[in-house]
């Protein structure tokens, strides 16, 4: 889905990183800026500050995509930035479902299930990537979409608080799909190459 885009939107970020590289031209930076960020959004759920929370959550996101940018662009790239990023990314869901759920405005049970899909929706895709270096791990509720859906349900809840419950239950349901969808691509994939080993 909106994960899907990011090829063609790569020009865009990476021209948007350029131009910030009179600040800095450190990716953890950004990195750092995407997990504050993420721990102001949480406050901001938790004070019923809705219309802010959704902005802050759409500024997490767009750090998470400057900081890759701007490695690509300065040439600083490297494993140990991809590994902290991918760990600060599960920091800033916890914080903003954890707002959540300190706020009240959803059930505990509808933020557990949040929760405990998106860190599973990360797991398989790093269980998968550390059994086999070239499987494709996609689906329809990655990162970007996670996002999206909460700064969504965040927004509206600025002019009515019931929309934000029905968004949460889609986002546990997008979660799980995309678990199955990867433990799929997985199976499929383990499968072949069993039919190629016999």
């Amino acid at each position: 889905m909106l994960s899907q885009l990011r090829p063609q939107l790569a020009p865009f970020f990476e021209s948007m990183a350029r131009s910030t590289t009179s600040v800095t031209t450190n990716p953890f930076v950004f990195t750092m800026l995407g997990l504050v960020t993420s721990l102001g959004a949480s406050v901001l759920i938790v004070k019923g500050m809705w219309l802010y929370a959704a902005f802050a959550i759409g500024l997490v996101g767009i750090f998470d995509v400057l900081d890759g940018a701007l490695a690509r662009v300065t040439g600083t790239v490297t494993t140990f930035g991809g590994f902290l990023d991918s760990v600060v990314d599960r920091f800033t869901e916890m914080f903003i479902l954890t707002g959540l759920l300190l706020s009240g405005a959803v059930p505990a049970t509808w933020c557990m299930l949040a929760l405990f899909g998106s860190l599973m929706v990360s797991y398989t895709r790093a269980r998968a990537e550390s059994l086999l270096d070239d499987i494709p791990m996609g689906g329809i509720g990655q990162r970007a979409e996670r996002l999206v859906v909460l700064a969504f349900g965040c927004g509206l809840s600025h002019w009515d608080i019931d929309y934000l419950v029905p968004f949460i239950m889609f986002l546990c349901a997008l979660t799980g799909v995309t678990v199955a969808q990867r433990i799929m691509v997985m199976w499929r994939r383990c499968e072949k190459d069993s039919s190629r080993e016999g």
